[in-house]
């Protein structure tokens, strides 16, 4: 539908009209995006909260157990656990809720049927090393040990046992129950065995006394909570730009490569594939650059060689956090109006067209 279709005058008012709904727009969308933008982050920060208590217990000396990645299938298309665990030929998955309050039966199926999928050792396609691969076989090149022994666990700050409980029986299924805790700097965790199904062997939960013993103390006493990840794969771009470029504008001269990057997120990117790694700096890099909050300081034409930092005037978190923000909605609001303008412009003419149509059928007709 082309403007040229239009009267002068109506030329006229075109640009008026298309100039005014512009603003209005972008008025719209700034509040829109700014509110869900926040509400995402919101969101990812508790996620990762959760998978960062178990992470923060057992990423140390103390723990029978060592942490080995998150969302260790992330890359498959197979469904996937948030964390791995692994010690004494054990491997434990963790898949960690928001909530375990209302329907747990749905979270409970959920876990049955992805704990089933390792015990049945699925084929399960690598996109990584582009093959098929058996699932036990992909887990045992990460964890790089012989795996006797496997455990499921379901975790969530938000229990409700006896509910948890009827749920499981109605289920048939066993699984352990690990109920997460942060207060004043410290974690605690809390351990159930969850018996959901009668065997002649009784189901007793984790098999490592020294386990029990160190989640025992995890309840009683608690650990230090020290908040160590900052991101995880799933996360959303938003969370990501924000909470990757606040320790890297905090770096010496607010000046990072992929080297000191991977240095500086080593736990959040701990026993990855570099591949994974790869994609998710390219992507950080490349958004941050369109919304204008990092910039090029070095250009060796490579991604991965080039230096960078982050553009803000702030150095205070709370401000350079709103500054991100801004410039991550500004960028958003941007890519929305280049959508939506063909759509505005087509239903501006398309009225005034109408409307020239109406004026030029009541216009009197001329007479001698």
């Amino acid at each position: 539908m082309s403007v040229n279709k239009l009267t002068k005058e109506n030329k006229k008012k075109y640009k008026k009209i298309l100039e005014k709904k512009k603003i209005e727009l972008e008025e719209t969308l700034t509040k829109q995006l700014d509110g869900s933008i926040k509400n995402q982050i919101e969101v990812n920060k508790d996620e990762i909260k959760d998978i960062g208590i178990i992470v923060c217990a057992f990423d140390n000396q103390k723990a029978p157990l060592n942490f080995i990645r998150t969302e260790p299938l992330f890359s498959f298309k197979e469904k996937n656990f948030d964390v791995l665990l692994y010690g004494k030929k054990t491997m434990i998955l963790v898949s960690v809720k928001d909530s375990l309050v209302s329907n747990p039966v749905s979270k409970i199926k959920e876990l049955k049927q992805y704990s089933q999928q390792v015990e049945d050792n699925i084929e399960i396609s690598n996109p990584i090393e582009d093959k098929k691969m058996k699932i036990l076989e992909y887990f045992q090149t990460i964890i790089k040990k012989n795996i006797d022994f496997k455990e499921y666990v379901l975790s969530s700050q938000k229990v409700h046992i006896d509910t948890i409980r009827k749920s499981a029986i109605s289920e048939e299924y066993n699984f352990c129950l690990w109920q997460l805790l942060e207060k004043n700097a410290k974690l605690f965790l809390i351990y159930y065995c969850i018996n959901g199904k009668e065997d002649e062997k009784k189901f007793v939960g984790h098999r490592d006394s020294e386990l029990r013993e160190y989640l025992h103390k995890l309840s009683s006493q608690g650990e230090v909570y020290t908040d160590p990840l900052t991101f995880i794969y799933s996360s959303s771009r938003y969370l990501k730009a924000i909470s990757i470029s606040i320790p890297l504008f905090m770096i010496e001269n607010n000046d990072f490569d992929y080297i000191k990057w991977c240095k500086r997120f080593k736990t959040d990117l701990m026993n990855w594939h570099e591949e994974e790694k790869e994609t998710i700096f390219r992507n950080y890099i490349e958004y941050g650059i369109r919304c204008k909050f990092i910039r090029c300081i070095e250009d060796k034409k490579d991604i991965f060689l080039n230096r960078y930092s982050i553009i803000s005037r702030h150095s205070k978190t709370a401000l350079l956090q709103r500054d991100l923000i801004s410039k991550i909605v500004k960028c958003e609001v941007c890519e929305e109006i280049k959508k939506e303008f063909p759509k505005l412009k087509k239903q501006i003419i398309s009225d005034l067209l109408i409307e020239q149509a109406k004026e030029k059928k009541i216009r009197p007709l001329k007479t001698d």
